[in-house]
């Protein structure tokens, strides 16, 4: 028995191991999937709890001895029903997917026996699923070992690859910005942040030579649409983060401008204090 919460399940439209929180994701917008124990013996149907924390529980129980199966804490106020446990504090999943839940074929019946426990097995030996925004994915980039990066795999727009590869110093740019894929790759290097009356700005230290002028990205946010505010960073050198946008030639040619959608949680810019 465990005494923390199950966070993980083999989704069976999926075909695959899921988290709690993109299983939640997926029923925020309206889907409802089929999950399971992913432990062999087992494989007990299992859904959402989502009291203090995103979780799985077995409605019916999982079988007698599962490492899944929950210590029971206190009375139950049902009989029958599992007692109240505390609240627990749950890690947060490492984001393998940067971007929205895919999309999926929705299947018409329930699985066999036989079918959840190849199910089970094929994705016993792969990592679980978790789609996540551009902010997780850089916290989860951030807390990692640079030696440990290239060990967890991350798929941004239907490529495969890992929190080593899939980052890009702004400086293997060679001065030149076509060779840095914005699409594909998050972008990552120095900046400094200016206040300039009713807007912050955001200027890479590095430069890029643009018709003859070497020239720096340059970021402005008006103040009042700022989600999180700048003006503790403003005078101090920052890390920017950058995926998806394209920078662009300003009208006078003095700087390349990056403009983003801020309601855009999988693309944009991420500023981060040093």
């Amino acid at each position: 028995m465990r005494d923390d919460l199950m966070i993980e399940a083999i989704a069976w439209e999926l075909d695959a191991k899921v988290s709690a929180r993109s299983a939640h994701a997926y029923k925020s917008v309206g889907h409802k999937l089929a999950y399971f124990c992913p432990v062999e013996e087992c494989l007990a149907s299992v859904s959402l709890g989502e009291k203090s924390n995103i979780y799985f529980l077995a409605p019916d129980r999982h079988v007698p001895g599962c490492p899944n199966d929950s210590k029971r804490t206190g009375q139950a106020s049902v009989p029958g029903r599992p007692a109240a446990r505390p609240m627990q504090v749950v890690e947060e999943p490492i984001p393998s997917h940067l971007g929205p839940p895919a999309g999926f074929k929705k299947k018409l019946r329930l699985p066999s026996r036989e079918e959840l426990l190849q199910l089970a097995r094929a994705t016993s030996v792969t990592p679980v699923s978790h789609f996540g925004t551009l902010r997780e994915v850089i916290k989860a980039w951030k807390k990692m070992r640079s030696s440990d990066r290239a060990k967890f795999p991350l798929t941004i727009s239907g490529h495969q690859m890992n929190y080593e590869s899939a980052f890009q110093f702004i400086g293997e740019a060679d001065r030149n910005i076509e060779r840095l894929n914005f699409q594909e790759r998050i972008i990552f290097g120095q900046a400094y942040v200016e206040e300039w009356g009713h807007c912050f700005a955001v200027f890479s230290l590095y430069k890029f030579t643009v018709e003859g002028r070497k020239l720096s990205l340059r970021y402005t946010v008006n103040k009042k649409d700022n989600p999180e505010d700048l003006r503790s960073l403003v005078g101090r050198n920052v890390t920017i983060f950058l995926h998806g946008p394209v920078p662009y030639l300003s009208p006078k040619g003095d700087v390349l401008m990056l403009k983003t959608d801020p309601n855009d949680k999988y693309a944009g810019i991420i500023i981060v204090g040093q």
